[in-house]
C-alpha cells in the first residue's frame, strides 16, 4: 500500500518521496473518498508532518491551514483533532516567521 510505503520512507528520513507518496494518496482519497472523509484527513495530517519534517514549513502551513478549515467545518472549532491542528499550524506558522527573521538578519549584514 502506498501510504505504507510513504510512512517507511519519512522514518529513513526519505523526505522528498515521503511527500511524494503521501500527495498520491491524498489527492486518490480526496477523490474516491471525498475531502470530508477521516481517511482522507489523517493523510493529509501526514502529509503535513513530513512537509514539516522536511523543512518545508511553508509547504506544511498550508497543509495544515486547509486542515485547519475542514476540521472547523467538520467537527468544530473545540474538537481536541481541531485543536491540534490549530497548533501544529501556529507552529509552522512560528517557524517561518524565524526563518524570514534570519533571511532577514543576513540580509543587513551583509
Amino acid at each position: 500500500m502506498l501510504s505504507n510505503l510513504a510512512t517507511s520512507r519519512a522514518l529513513m528520513g526519505n523526505y522528498t518521496g515521503a511527500v511524494a507518496d503521501y500527495q498520491q494518496v491524498y489527492d486518490g482519497r480526496a477523490r474516491v473518498l471525498g475531502p470530508d472523509n477521516p481517511d482522507t484527513l489523517r493523510t493529509l495530517d501526514m502529509l503535513a508532518d513530513t512537509r514539516a519534517s522536511a523543512g518545508d514549513h511553508e509547504g506544511a502551513a498550508a497543509d495544515f491551514k486547509q486542515l485547519l478549515d475542514t476540521r472547523n467545518r467538520v467537527l468544530g472549532p473545540e474538537h481536541e483533532e481541531t485543536l491540534r491542528t490549530r497548533g501544529d499550524l501556529i507552529h509552522q506558522q512560528s517557524l517561518l516567521i524565524t526563518a524570514q527573521q534570519q533571511t532577514l538578519d543576513q540580509v543587513i549584514d551583509n
